[in-house]
């Protein structure tokens, strides 16, 4: 079987959990023997999943036996120390029994969820609630995310630069999302078709307008968006891809 070790905050489902999910709802791959670990925990000689490098970097007390990590940016990094033929990206991804539109006309023009602080976050945030009706949330937990992004027409997603952080694929499963560039973007979805993409915070209220303007082109943009992280990014694609990695599936 293949057991995925984590350890569950009180306030959100893991990634971990939702790749333990897909794993279980496979039965095809019961026969697998193999063990992921997780953070915060680390064990060395062990099949790694990586979400944040800084709880690892500078603090192993031995190699992994594979390493999967989510930022495409932590690539050289992981290089060095391990080998290429030992790490792969694995980004983020979505579950979509769980990351689904609710049924329900949307209260608010805009959303965001996520820390308020931080870089030029408070900025974007205050420009946000100036120009638009908003939903604005630093503690909403992942069981309560598929409602309450449903409840926004749009969802803002802020992205540190060396960032793909796991928003940015939920609100592709959830709505219309404008989100603050960064390079990798580009790697999971295509700009102007399952995103817009913007460099300042008065960009960001010049394309919410548009699209709060063309109800149509808001509609298709999600519908595009959701289609594609329902074929390329769940997490039984993320898993799948682990496994050819590790030669244990074709």
């Amino acid at each position: 079987m293949i057991e995925v070790i984590y350890e569950k905050p009180s306030n959100r489902i893991p990634p971990a959990e939702f790749l333990q999910r897909a794993a279980d709802s496979m039965p095809e791959l019961s026969h697998l023997d193999l063990k992921i670990v997780c953070e915060p925990r680390y064990e060395p000689d062990m099949v790694y999943w990586a979400f944040d490098n800084y709880r690892i970097k500078g603090n192993v007390s031995g190699p992994p036996k594979k390493l999967f990590y989510t930022q495409p940016g932590w690539g050289q990094y992981f290089e060095t120390q391990y080998g290429r033929y030992n790490i792969q990206c694995q980004s983020y991804a979505i579950d979509p029994d769980f990351h689904k539109p609710v049924d329900m006309e949307p209260e608010y023009e805009v959303g965001f969820v996520g820390q308020l602080d931080g870089d030029d976050r408070p900025e974007y945030i205050d420009k946000l609630k100036e120009n638009f009706k908003v939903h604005i949330s630093d503690s909403v937990s992942n069981e309560e995310l598929p409602k309450v992004l449903s409840n926004c027409k749009i969802l803002f997603n802020h992205i540190r630069t060396e960032e793909v952080n796991i928003r940015f694929f939920e609100a592709m499963a959830l709505g219309a999302q404008v989100v603050t560039h960064a390079p990798a973007l580009h790697m999971f979805a295509t700009e102007g078709e399952h995103y817009i993409s913007i460099k300042s915070s008065d960009e960001m209220v010049e394309e919410i307008k548009k699209l709060l303007a063309d109800d149509g082109r808001r509609r298709e943009i999600a519908r595009k968006a959701r289609q594609h992280v329902l074929e390329h990014h769940t997490y039984k694609h993320r898993l799948l891809s682990m496994l050819k990695f590790l030669d244990l599936y074709e």
